[in-house]
């Protein structure tokens, strides 16, 4: 059960199985993220968690909204709040090279905003459409534009719904992506 191959078995084992192989076969396809990494622990101390205990499960049951700084001092992007698991990927999708000096993070506290956000992440959830990734460019994509990407990006045409399935893959990052996304706020007042 706990076999696993090496030197010439691999190429032999991997032939034999596939496509049935395990998705880490080899155990050599997941890499530990040290800069993910601290992006989530600046996310979950400003949340009010301890990175060095607390679980997803506490992190979630938390239900605490976080504002991107850098967003909000942007003029064309405004203010955008979002879940712990959405302000991780979003840094690391939109701020990754980017220098900052500062907090990066600020937790939204007032009462009519938070109410603002969950009202606006429960429209999106219940319109949201199911994401899959690519087969053949590796690009993700929602479910509704899957036949015209496929048609467009790969001249694939005229297949059937469980046909454009063998098209696809669930990506591996896809449960911290799924909706609700960051959601756009109305600037601060100055005054």
């Amino acid at each position: 059960p706990n076999f696993k191959p090496s030197g010439d078995d691999v190429e032999l084992y991997d032939l034999a199985l596939w496509p049935e192989r395990p998705w880490n076969f080899g155990g050599n396809q997941v890499e530990f993220d040290e800069e993910a990494a601290e992006y989530a622990r600046d996310v979950i101390t400003v949340c009010g968690g301890d990175p060095r205990q607390v679980s997803a499960e506490a992190m979630d049951e938390f239900d605490r909204r976080v504002e991107c700084l850098r967003c909000s001092q942007a003029k064309r992007k405004g203010r955008l709040a979002m879940r712990w698991t959405t302000a991780i990927i979003h840094e690391i999708e939109y701020h990754h090279e980017e220098e900052w000096e500062g907090p990066r993070w600020k937790l939204l506290e007032d009462p009519s905003e938070m109410d603002l956000v969950r009202s606006k992440e429960q429209a999106i959830v219940k319109s949201w459409r199911k994401w899959v990734g690519c087969n053949h460019c590796g690009q993700t994509i929602n479910s509704g534009a899957l036949f015209w990407h496929l048609r467009t990006s790969h001249n694939i045409n005229n297949i059937t719904e469980a046909e454009a399935l063998d098209h696809t893959f669930v990506p591996l990052d896809l449960s911290m992506k799924d909706a609700p996304h960051a959601i756009k706020l109305a600037r601060a007042t100055v005054t």
